[in-house]
């Protein structure tokens, strides 16, 4: 039946409060240590948690309070790599609704146990709209609980907790489901336009991949069930279409404020240029997919999966069929590289090649699978099963555990299967009790081994409080060594960030550093694709991490030499080309090599497989290449962890360290080759010839000198504080041009630069600005500093040319003593502007064009909502099942 009576009864509200205390329940004894880590010795989620999202809620909250007082919305962020548009981060979930009320709420004082609860309670929330999604679906109570609480430990999505965006996202997709569902059974625009806005929450939530990967989700559910509505009469082929363009056009117009700056930064950034390769990072084996599927859930484990193979053939329609085909191509997607499916989808489909990772998309297979298991359980609750229908259940029981046996899990892991096939043969001879009781044993019994293992929850970075909360020692003393200094750039644990003595509050550097996020040497981050080009640089031109501004690298207390403070090599991602071209930074002929590397995301690379491979190009314009073996020259990093079964042996270890929080060290790896000759060589090449792993290059020493991995002679100003003495301020001057070029042109200019004197620009200024005339000539002087205004002083007897170390965009606006002035792009991303002699006052404000239309874009959404929430179904049809049976009554499923 279609869903409006189900509620009916002598008390509905009673069952329905039950079932959500059951689902609170649940939830707080699976995450029990996690809620509560200042009440009792509990754990913190530690990580991306504390390094970016929690400064974003931060810094979110400070703006938010700011606007509200009436300084304006602050949009653009000077804390995060060398600036960027605060929103244009999909990640920062500014206008994401509980967010947004929390930073009005609290502002910058948001306790991080208080995010924290919040964050995880996103999981109750994923199990609550998975219970409703079943109960839509005319599932009984029991079953449809079945259904919330095997979605709501989720693994990949327990795995990411400590990056919640993954779940804030899914958690409404359940409710795009339910909605679209009963769009399409009532021929109901109120319900399309509901679907759409559980779209727009998922794309402000803040998950590029998990809402696109939903969304396409959503679309082939819509495809089989109005085809299906189509096929039987139910509804005109253009209402249906029309019902369904309703769900993304709503959700796209309501969160276009959120998505115009996203789509801005994301054609500057690295992921504009990425092929078919990049998506395959991250992949799962048939083997991992096997072995995470019957892990599907922390609580239900593999009896998901079971009564989802029975859920296939509960209902007499398309309904389960849909499902099904949501489960199967985001389980086959998660094999990346090794299957079919994911080579065929990034090359031929667009934006599936822009995300990383394609094992996240079991999240979206366990999405579909709890709501099959309900229907199952649903199929087995009533009992009197169907012959024809019990018979194709035990068949998909039988064949899922014959793949899942090819697949390598162990047959005590299937222990489910023959309990819930015994189950299927009982509900063909018996209704009600004996099949219901033997159920609920079975779900009972399995929920008690997944709260078992809630102590040992599988989040990927976890931290013991230990002294979080304390006072940091190490955080005093740097701040009373900055008191006097204007803005400057820390980097951090390989973060870098603008720090500013205004925002130098303690509980916030507890949490990580001062608003920072992730930049430099983090391939595929969603930032200016030019910073990571201009970090690659730097690692072997050091006059550039001077350019980048950077005076401060923090490092532990206690370590004579940081290892933040080494530059440590390149990642070659699968498939991808690293040169380093040594004129000026090795002249001398080369007789002997070595390398010290390693691998990660490289199980199944066997002992002996060439992985990449070394070149050497020669001054005669010959080469030299010598392989890379797994096993041999290099090895996976954490080849030790225990648990996991790799291809490959240890190559010759040439460094370890401790992993935290396991049990295991991680190693890199010593090869070291020789010439018989020695030659002159001018450039090496390291290739990365695999599909899937990648090869992380930490050092390369030429005659046992050390070209990549050269430390910075730092300058200790207290414990654990180094500084740079050779950083450039945040602006300065030069006199000359070293060259005009663009793209690659401009980054084998800038490789050589000597930041101080010269720079690299796109075009030749048309002119130089004359100044109001001044006495003495004085450097740059950054007079404010603020999110959307810097104001810039500077008197100059010469023409020259200030660069301002702040990444170019073009909304930026600029004036020089009150009249506008062109703006230049500088050294690849920064801000020049061309100036004669006299005194300036540069006035630099951030006026982007995306908040008007967002504005107009999300009005027009309103408006069109609220049309479509007013305008009540043109008429009742009748349920998936009742159109089955042909009649008006509740569906059972022996009929």
């Amino acid at each position: 039946m279609s869903g409006a009576k189900r509620y009916q009864g002598a008390v509905p509200w009673l069952g329905s409060m039950a079932a959500v205390a059951v689902l609170a329940g649940v939830f707080l004894l699976l995450f029990r240590d996690y809620l509560f880590p200042l009440g009792r010795p509990g754990l913190l989620l530690f990580g991306d948690f504390p390094r970016q999202f929690y400064p974003w809620r931060v810094h979110a909250g400070e703006i938010l309070q700011a606007w509200l007082s009436g300084q304006g919305l602050a949009l653009w962020n000077p804390y995060g790599g060398c600036g960027v548009d605060f929103v244009a981060r999909l990640e920062t979930t500014l206008f994401y609704p509980p967010h947004l009320l929390l930073g009005i709420w609290l502002g910058k004082a948001l306790p991080y146990a208080a995010y924290q609860a919040l964050a995880l309670g996103h999981f109750f929330l994923y199990g609550l709209n998975q219970y409703l999604l079943c109960r839509e679906l005319d599932c009984r109570r029991p079953a449809a609980l079945v259904g919330g609480v095997g979605a709501m430990g989720g693994i990949i999505l327990v795995s990411w907790a400590h990056a919640p965006i993954h779940l804030t996202t899914l958690c409404w997709a359940p409710l795009m489901i339910l909605f679209l569902h009963r769009a399409l059974d009532r021929v109901s625009w109120r319900a399309a336009a509901l679907a759409g806005l559980f779209m727009a929450l998922g794309f402000l939530a803040g998950s590029g991949q998990m809402i696109f990967y939903a969304g396409f989700s959503l679309g082939l559910l819509w495809l089989v069930w109005a085809g299906w509505y189509w096929g039987r009469g139910r509804a005109g082929a253009l209402k249906l279409i029309l019902l369904g363009a309703v769900v993304p056009l709503l959700g796209l117009l309501l969160s276009s404020l959120q998505l115009l700056p996203s789509a801005e930064l994301a054609l500057s950034s690295h992921r504009a240029t990425v092929d078919a390769a990049f998506a395959a990072i991250g992949s799962a084996s048939y083997t991992r997919m096997a072995e995470l599927l019957t892990r599907a859930n922390l609580l239900l484990g593999p009896l998901t999966l079971c009564l989802a193979a029975v859920g296939l053939f509960a209902r007499s329609n398309a309904l389960p069929w849909g499902l099904g085909l949501v489960a199967a191509w985001s389980a086959l997607y998660a094999v990346g590289s090794d299957g079919f499916l994911l080579p065929f989808m990034s090359a031929h489909l667009p934006f599936f090649k822009l995300f990383r990772f394609p094992i996240n998309a079991l999240a979206v297979t366990n999405l579909a699978l709890a709501p099959l298991a309900a229907l199952g359980a649903d199929f087995l609750w009533r009992g009197k099963a169907g012959r024809l229908r019990a018979s194709l259940a035990l068949g998909a029981l039988m064949l899922m555990g014959a793949v899942l046996l090819w697949a390598g899990v162990p047959v005590a892991q299937l222990w489910p299967l023959p309990l819930v096939a015994a189950l299927l043969v009982m509900a063909l001879f018996f209704r009600g009790m004996l099949t219901r009781l033997g159920l609920a044993a079975l779900c009972l019994a399995a929920g008690a081994l997944g709260l078992g293992a809630a102590d040992s929850l599988p989040i990927n970075s976890i931290h013991h409080p230990g002294d979080f909360y304390a006072p940091n020692p190490e955080v005093a003393r740097f701040q009373g060594l900055v008191q006097s200094e204007p803005p400057f750039r820390v980097k951090f644990q390989g973060f870098l960030t603008n720090f500013d003595v205004r925002h130098s509050d303690p509980s916030i550097w507890l949490a990580g550093l001062v608003h920072h996020i992730p930049a430099l040497g983090i391939a595929g981050q969603l930032n200016d694709a030019r910073l990571g080009r201009l970090s690659l640089l730097s690692r072997y031109n050091l006059r550039l991490f001077d350019l980048l501004n950077i005076r401060y690298i923090l490092g532990p207390v206690g370590q004579a030499a940081p290892r933040y403070a080494r530059y440590k090599g390149v990642v070659v991602e699968p498939g991808q080309v690293w040169r380093l071209n040594l004129k000026g930074l090795y002249d001398a002929p080369v007789g002997k090599m070595e390398l010290t590397s390693q691998l990660s995301q490289a199980m199944e690379v066997p002992q002996g497989q060439t992985v990449g491979s070394l070149t050497l190009v020669l001054a005669d314009g010959t080469t030299r290449e010598f392989p890379v073996r797994a096993g041999v020259e290099t090895a996976e990093w954490a080849v030790e962890r225990p648990g996991d079964k790799f291809a490959h042996r240890r190559a010759k270890i040439n460094r370890s360290w401790p992993v935290d929080g396991a049990r295991f060290q991680g190693h890199d790896y010593l090869a070291a080759w020789r010439l018989e000759d020695s030659r002159l060589v001018t450039a090496i090449i390291l290739r990365n010839t695999q599909r899937q792993a990648r090869w992380g290059v930490n050092g390369l020493a030429l005659n046992g000198e050390q070209i990549m991995g050269k430390p910075l002679v730092m300058k200790a100003v207290a414990p654990g504080v180094w500084e740079n003495p050779y950083c450039l301020p945040r602006a300065y001057l030069v006199s000359e041009i070293k060259g005009l070029a663009r793209g690659e042109a401009a980054q084998e200019l800038v490789a050589g630069l000597a930041p101080a004197r010269e720079v690299v620009l796109e075009r030749r200024p048309l002119t130089y600005r004359e100044g109001e005339p001044c006495e003495n000539a004085a450097p740059p002087e950054v007079l404010r500093d603020g999110p959307d205004r810097t104001v810039v002083r500077a008197c100059l007897e010469q023409p020259g040319i200030l660069v301002l170390t702040d990444t170019y965009t073009s909304n930026w606006k600029a004036r020089d003593n009150g009249q506008e002035i062109a703006m230049l792009r500088a050294n690849l991303m920064f801000r020049g502007f061309a100036l004669g002699p006299g005194r300036h006052e540069l006035v630099l404000t951030y006026e982007p064009s995306w908040p008007k239309l967002g504005l107009v874009l999300t009005g027009l959404g309103l408006a069109l909502l609220m049309v479509l929430l007013f305008l009540g179904p043109k008429k009742q049809m009748a349920g998936p099942e009742e159109a089955a049976s042909g009649k008006g009554e509740p569906h059972e499923a022996g009929q």
